[in-house]
């Protein structure tokens, strides 16, 4: 209110939330819902539910829907640019405060399994290094932004995002992992049928390494045996360790201890 006039001024408009937006930029460039449900870590039905929000507070339809193809309306065709540049206006800005600051922190953002089982052993590297590591750690899937994190590792399973660069690593080639102790016991583990035998260590927020790998092996019935679940890869891992049963893992996770036995 402008008290010496006596006059109220008008509120600034009310903004949606930055996460429709992000939600509908990934959808119009890639003109699919699902492909942006990749590159964002999340599900379909979350990216379709930040869509409509996003609607319901333009009050217009941002996409025809014609069978599982989408296509921008007019008004979606106008928002996109907008957006985009937006937010490349953010990242560029948020950049530059950072070498600004003057701080030399580089921060790294990666799963808790790929930090303690492949990151940890090589972390001494950046002791010599002119710059500190700051190192997130997450259990869940998270949507990397390079406004929360300079550099990230993660599984790439869907289309790369062209706003990000990428430097590969590894392939994350799979197999069952099981302690030496479970494996010479008497339920004689030899063959991939053998695993009828045993309790499969699930992780519940990710089961398909599992289905993958149990598929090819011509075992896809016990992708629904019920069995142990955790939250990482990494408990499941520690716990086949411990004998607790048989896990899903990748070589540079386990390389370590199938060399020393363990």
């Amino acid at each position: 209110m402008n008290m010496e006039k006596g006059t109220i001024s008008p509120s600034p408009e009310r903004l949606p939330p930055l996460a429709s937006l992000r939600c509908f930029e990934a959808a119009a460039r890639h003109l699919n819902f699902g492909a942006a449900a990749i590159e964002l870590c999340v599900t379909r039905s979350a990216v379709s539910h930040q869509i409509r929000q996003l609607e319901q507070h333009l009050r217009t339809a941002l996409f025809w829907r014609r069978g599982r193809s989408v296509h921008l309306t007019p008004a979606g065709k106008l928002l996109l640019p907008i957006v985009r540049d937006s937010f490349e206006q953010i990242r560029q800005g948020l950049r530059l405060i950072r070498q600004t600051s003057g701080h030399g922190d580089l921060t790294l953002r990666v799963y808790i399994t790929v930090a303690v089982r492949w990151l940890m052993p090589r972390l001494h590297r950046f002791t010599a290094a002119d710059f500190s590591l700051r190192l997130l750690s997450s259990v869940m899937a998270w949507d990397f932004d390079d406004d929360q994190a300079d550099l990230g590792m993660i599984y790439l399973r869907g289309p790369q995002n062209p706003r990000l660069h990428y430097r590969f690593l590894f392939r994350s080639l799979i197999f069952p992992v099981c302690s030496p102790a479970l494996q010479q016991g008497g339920l004689g583990l030899r063959q991939p049928a053998d695993l009828t035998n045993v309790k499969l260590l699930r992780v519940y927020t990710d089961e398909d390494n599992w289905r993958a790998w149990l598929d090819a092996a011509q075992l896809p019935q016990l992708a629904e045996r019920p069995g142990p679940q955790v939250d990482t890869y990494l408990l499941a891992y520690e716990a086949a360790a411990e004998g607790q049963g048989v896990a899903i893992t990748s070589g540079p996770f386990a390389a370590q201890d199938l060399v020393s036995g363990r």
